[in-house]
């Protein structure tokens, strides 16, 4: 009984786990570790560093887009400042890459809510908000087969889950103004109803497509940062690697990120870039080392300035000094 529940709760987590461990020893099957030591300590160190200044401030777009969806539903409220809004999403990456999934998402509605906001509506907001960043990848990703590089069939499935998600927006949009949202929820069918007409509103208040444009351009521009380090990444260890590869990379890479899996997708996003980039041709030890590298560069920035964000959160209160009669 004890083993049910266990498997009921952690269930995902285990699946997860086995799953990585599948993709890595695979991977691993084919990688002399001397080789992929040797990739590693000859990669050019300039690269590295200014792919790590890119993804850095690939953070930037990402609050450039979550402003712009925020301000759309701040019509009684005063959004946070930009650079607010920058050192929440450092803060929310590191919960990320530190804790289970979704210790980002539940950072980042904390500390939104101290400006006013309901959690209901900022939960839409980055439901709304993944639906975007899947569609720049599906944009994406029809840009890469147009070069040559990626099989119609994953694109086909891309596509199609980009498409259901916006079948869900229009879903929402048409159904979700009957439902009569209830203040306070008693039972679990009251909290899906508020939810899901909470979720309506904001479909309704982003329904813009100007203001999904704008939103939409910064997650393409993120996605557009993203492979330009994995293809200085791979610059670095001298890996033969055409521009339309950095962007394959990439889609693993964020393809991957979009799924809750392991505290910082350690192991998910190396086997899966690894793994696309042997798909291209790559020898798997410059893949292994290109797939380290590029995680590398997104994790110790991002997370050593978020650790700030953190502290300054969380540190306990210093007591006052006694003072002498």
């Amino acid at each position: 009984m004890i083993f049910f529940r266990l498997l009921k709760k952690h269930g995902r987590t285990l699946v997860v786990t086995l799953g990585t461990v599948l993709l890595c020893a695979l991977l691993l099957r084919k990688i002399q570790l001397t080789e992929l030591k040797n990739a590693l300590a000859r990669s050019n160190p300039l690269w590295v560093a200014l792919a790590a200044l890119i993804a850095t401030c690939l953070n930037l777009f990402g609050t450039l887009r979550m402003s712009t969806l925020l301000k759309a539903l701040s019509h009684h409220l005063e959004p946070p400042s930009f650079w607010r809004q920058t050192w929440i999403l450092f803060g929310a990456a590191t919960a990320h890459n530190f804790l289970p999934a979704p210790a980002g998402e539940i950072y980042r509605t904390a500390a939104l809510k101290q400006r006013g906001y309901s959690v209901s509506l900022l939960v839409a907001e980055q439901l709304v908000e993944k639906l975007v960043e899947a569609l720049g990848l599906t944009l994406g990703t029809l840009a890469v087969v147009a070069s040559g590089y990626l099989p119609l069939a994953v694109a086909r499935v891309l596509t199609a889950v980009s498409l259901a998600g916006i079948l869900l927006l229009i879903a929402l949009a048409a159904f979700g103004r009957r439902l009569k949202s209830v203040d306070h929820p008693v039972n679990r069918r009251q909290q899906i109803t508020k939810f899901v007409a909470h979720l309506s509103q904001v479909v309704q208040e982003l329904r813009s497509p100007f203001l999904l444009g704008r939103a939409l351009f910064w997650s393409i521009a993120t996605d557009v940062g993203n492979a330009l380090s994995l293809g200085l990444c791979a610059l670095a260890v001298g890996a033969n690697l055409p521009v339309a590869g950095w962007f394959v990379g990439m889609l693993a890479a964020r393809s991957v990120g979009l799924i809750p899996t392991t505290p910082g997708q350690f192991g998910v996003q190396e086997a899966g870039v690894g793994a696309a980039l042997v798909a291209l041709g790559l020898a798997p030890p410059m893949a292994a080392a290109v797939a380290i590298l590029h995680h590398a560069v997104h994790f110790i920035p991002i997370t050593l300035i978020g650790s700030i964000e953190l502290k300054r959160n969380f540190s306990p209160p210093v007591a006052d000094k006694p003072v002498d009669q």
